[in-house]
């Protein structure tokens, strides 16, 4: 029987999962239906489904079984050991996950826009993404030192983990910002009428919530 807390837990991750499920699906069906071959950009995005995929399962199963949230929650040492497992996973899934969104938007972009200097911006951007997203996965992983003390609670951090929480939701926020500029400014160079520009226009900006969003987990961070 579930816990309050692991029903919530796997209420969201089910009815959202199922949503974005629904969402790649259709967007493969459309290719289907066009009679387009997929691109890189499709099996990026796939990837980054199946990545959230298992972290949506990884974090139901640790809610379920540690019963994290209970009012009665009283853990053993094993099962604080399980949940920082869960936790250090959960978080390289995340970091892998988000990394492989933010590729396919890039590279879905540069099917649309095919100018030199949008391929040329949008590949520096591709690059700081990749290497960000690697210099991220190191500094969670030896945050504690040697990889396995990571899920040893009474092992002291080795850095900072405010300024590592500080550091990437700040550079997320910036990589965000660049990747929703970028196509606005190169929307002067397509070849068609107003009408169809300022959807696109519209479409792209839809993004800007989820840097409000950034921004808001950025400043909370630093309030913490």
């Amino acid at each position: 029987m579930l816990g309050q807390a692991a029903t919530i837990c796997v209420s969201l991750t089910v009815n959202l999962g199922t949503f974005a499920i629904g969402a790649v699906a259709l967007r493969l069906y459309c290719r289907r239906m066009q009679k387009l071959t997929l691109g890189g950009d499709d099996y990026f995005m796939i990837a980054a489904l199946l990545f959230s995929c298992a972290l949506s399962i990884l974090n139901d199963y640790g809610a379920a079984t540690t019963g994290i949230g209970n009012a009665d929650y009283s853990p053993s040492m094993d099962t604080v050991i399980f949940t920082l497992k869960v936790a250090f996973w959960s978080e390289m899934l995340q970091v892998i996950a988000m990394c492989l969104v933010k590729t396919s938007i890039l590279l879905f972009y540069r099917r649309i826009f095919i100018t030199r200097v949008f391929n040329i911006c949008s590949a520096i951007i591709l690059t700081v993404q990749v290497l960000f997203t690697l210099g991220n996965l190191l500094a969670w992983i030896f945050s504690k030192g040697a990889p396995q003390e990571q899920w040893n609670p009474r092992a002291p951090y080795k850095i900072s983990i405010a300024a590592l929480l500080i550091t990437t939701v700040s550079m997320s926020t910036v990589l965000d910002i660049l990747t929703l500029i970028l196509p606005l400014v190169s929307l002067r160079s397509l070849q068609m009428n107003k009408h169809r520009k300022l959807m696109l226009a519209t479409t792209f900006s839809l993004g800007s919530r989820q840097v409000f969003k950034v921004n808001y987990d950025c400043i909370f961070s630093f309030l913490e």
